[in-house]
């Protein structure tokens, strides 16, 4: 019996191409995430991104400071500590909505005594709030968007020249966040509407220094069994963090 297979990608050179790997995490009704894979990205290394483009088209987070790196062999979007990508609320995502998941290192030029604002989602009532940083004890912030200022913070730590995966969830109530597949609850609260999400910034003033290798976002509000899928199934894509 002979099995034909169509690649999902053209053959450019002699490498195989590159499959999209899952998430790891099932959502009742079967939503598909928004997904920003580095993968994705033309260029070789050094390559400026001024664009990133949703995997199916959905919407484009944009803005400077950031390039194409290969790490581990691995393409991400290197971002120097000074810039962001963003993308206003509702392309695609709808405002106050959402949970984000995702892969990055920490620079190994990194201060680890410098915070570092990896995700944020701006909104009028409080431009700081809705964030995800490493703060200067190297722990990482969760700060849940809302009109009252409520932090969370790992137990676990992140440092220079580290790879990790994180998730947040967007919730009034029963708010989780999770770093490297330990997940935690964040306090109770309202949630207010924002209005750009940025890839790169606490919001703040602070932006990452380090690589991205993949962004995904849901309107399902995840809870600690989706993070905990979604950790085993990146350890099983991406070799660094195994």
């Amino acid at each position: 019996m002979t099995i034909f297979i169509k690649a999902a990608r053209p053959f450019t050179d002699s490498t195989l191409p590159v499959y999209v790997h899952g998430t790891g995490i099932e959502i009742p009704g079967g939503e598909i995430p928004y997904r920003w894979l580095a993968q994705d990205l033309a260029g070789a290394a050094g390559t400026p991104v001024a664009s990133w483009r949703e995997k199916n088209g959905a919407g484009t987070l944009t803005g400077g400071g950031a390039t194409i790196v290969n790490v581990a062999g691995y393409k991400a979007v290197e971002l120097a500590g000074t810039n962001s990508l963003s993308i206003p609320a509702g392309a695609p995502l709808p405002s106050s909505r959402g949970s984000v998941v995702g892969v990055a290192r920490l620079s190994p030029a990194a201060l680890a005594a410098t915070r570092y604002g990896l995700f944020a989602m701006a909104s009028s009532v409080s431009p700081t709030d809705g964030r995800i940083s490493k703060d200067v004890d190297s722990r990482v912030i969760f700060d849940r968007l809302g009109t009252a200022d409520v932090t969370a913070k790992s137990a676990g730590t992140i440092n220079p020249g580290d790879f990790f995966t994180f998730g947040f969830s967007q919730r009034a109530a029963g708010a989780v966040a999770m770093l490297n597949g330990v997940s935690f609850a964040v306090g109770a609260g309202d949630i207010a509407g924002f209005t750009r999400f940025f890839v790169g910034s606490s919001g703040s003033g602070s932006a990452w220094l380090g690589s991205i290798f993949e962004i995904d976002v849901y309107n399902a509000q995840l809870l600690t069994p989706d993070f905990t899928a979604f950790d085993a199934a990146m350890r099983e894509h991406y070799s660094f963090l195994s």
